[in-house]
């Protein structure tokens, strides 16, 4: 899986080049991001442009990351979600827990307030 990396100053924009989060990508998915936000000083903004289809693991893995990131006292922020990726969002109230934004430039601009 490759995953476009752009630094904004010590934050992250995170992007897999990925259709499917599911269970065939999941276990990539966690162990690339895992290291970037590892390594990363600032917080991060995870954008799901490319991602047209998330299921229950893709969901856990998103979940892990947000965790990893809240761990280390940062801010994580979607951006860029499909209508049907958002319905499940929705749906499972996944948006109640995660800063959603509809562009990639609003997701910055949220974490450099922050």
């Amino acid at each position: 899986m490759r995953t476009e990396v752009v630094h904004c100053g010590s934050s992250l924009v995170l992007c897999p080049e990925v259709e499917s989060l599911d269970a065939y990508v999941t276990g990539e998915f966690k162990s690339e991001i895992n290291a970037l936000v590892g390594s990363a000083d600032g917080h991060v903004v995870l954008d799901l442009g490319h991602v047209s289809f998330v299921d229950s693991s893709g969901l856990g893995a998103i979940l892990s990351v947000m965790r990893l990131v809240r761990g280390r006292q940062k801010r994580l922020v979607v951006c860029l979600l499909t209508p049907q990726v958002r319905s499940l969002f929705e749906l499972v109230r996944i948006h109640k827990v995660l800063d959603i934004c509809n562009t990639r430039e609003e997701a910055v601009r949220l974490i450099s307030e922050a």
